[in-house]
């Protein structure tokens, strides 16, 4: 990579508070080149690496950071940048390329790609689709699955995690009335349904 190039990814790094080592780590022989990103998210809510995602791809002592799960990786020996998964598309279509701004396109919704969505499961990474299908769809998943399943991503409390937190304004007609969800609020069962008090 030429200066230049490298000095742009440097500050649009800086810019968002990652410095270049939080994904190849420090300079010198154990730097990556192209790090996984189960390095930094390393598993589900219910199976992670001591949290389910990391602002660095290196443990403590400099090493990339081994994943407990898989679920948010790539497969072993792939860049991301060549690496496909939903449907065959390249990983870059719903995430972005690797020196985007990180994470600023999560793509989170189905109806982008699918005008109509018949399943309730087998989405990216396992993922149920959203919207007011899956609201009117999701009793019946937990009364044939029950709710471990939602755990994964909803949390053992199941009232929401890093994993369902809104990626967009949400606005869903429930037999509730109508719920609201603010972008980046986690999303959980009882954010609709009465449960227990919080701890």
């Amino acid at each position: 990579m030429c200066l230049l190039a490298a000095l742009a990814w440097r500050s649009l790094a800086a810019a968002q508070g990652l410095a270049c080592d939080a994904c190849h780590g420090s300079p010198g022989p154990g730097r990556v080149a192209a790090p996984l990103c189960q390095s930094c998210h390393t598993g589900t809510a219910l199976r992670n690496s001591g949290r389910i995602r990391f602002r660095s791809a290196m443990d403590e002592s400099g090493k990339p950071r081994q994943a407990a799960d898989a679920t948010f990786g790539v497969p072993l020996n792939l860049r991301y940048a060549q690496a496909t998964g939903h449907g065959g598309l390249k990983c870059v279509t719903c995430h972005g390329e690797p020196h985007q701004q990180p994470h600023a396109r999560v793509l989170a919704d189905c109806a982008p790609c699918h005008q109509k969505v018949d399943t309730i499961e087998g989405g990216p990474h396992g993922l149920h689709p959203l919207g007011e299908q899956w609201i009117a769809a999701h009793g019946l998943a937990v009364d044939e699955a029950g709710a471990a399943a939602c755990r994964k991503c909803h949390g053992t409390d199941e009232r929401g995690t890093v994993l369902s937190r809104a990626q967009a304004e949400r606005r869903f007609q429930t037999r509730y009335g109508e719920k609201r969800f603010a972008r980046g609020t986690p999303i959980g069962c009882y954010s609709c349904h009465a449960g227990p008090s919080p701890a």
